[in-house]
């Protein structure tokens, strides 16, 4: 037996203490993956002046039945496709609002080289 671990009891089938750690690193990918969205979301916002003077960033987050679409599987880009369209169509209007209705400003640098 490994150190740190402890042996089975005759309740655990064999391989519980294996299903056991892959679920926890399971949760633990998906709680450092959130933080690392989160963290990219706020030096986004602070880099673009979101927070401060006008709304730069918006995000559209499609949710999907866990496990309809797989990196592996390209037998369902048809329908990402047909989703990523209607949903263009909806926000389309509120974009088009603060970023096509008028030309943008002359950019100026905030440090001169």
């Amino acid at each position: 037996m490994r150190p740190g671990r402890k042996p089975l009891t005759p309740s655990q089938p064999p391989g519980a203490q294996f299903a056991f750690s892959t679920a926890m690193a399971a949760s633990v990918a998906r709680l450092f993956m959130a933080g690392q969205a989160h963290s990219a979301l706020g030096t986004a916002k602070i880099i673009t002046g979101d927070v401060h003077h006008r709304k730069a960033i918006w995000r559209i987050d499609q949710t999907a039945a866990e496990g309809r679409y797989t990196l592996d599987n390209a037998g369902r880009i048809s329908e990402m496709r047909d989703r990523a369209f209607a949903e263009a169509r909806e926000q389309l209007p509120e974009l088009r609002r603060h970023f096509f209705d008028a030309p943008a400003d002359e950019f100026v640098p905030f440090h001169a080289l």
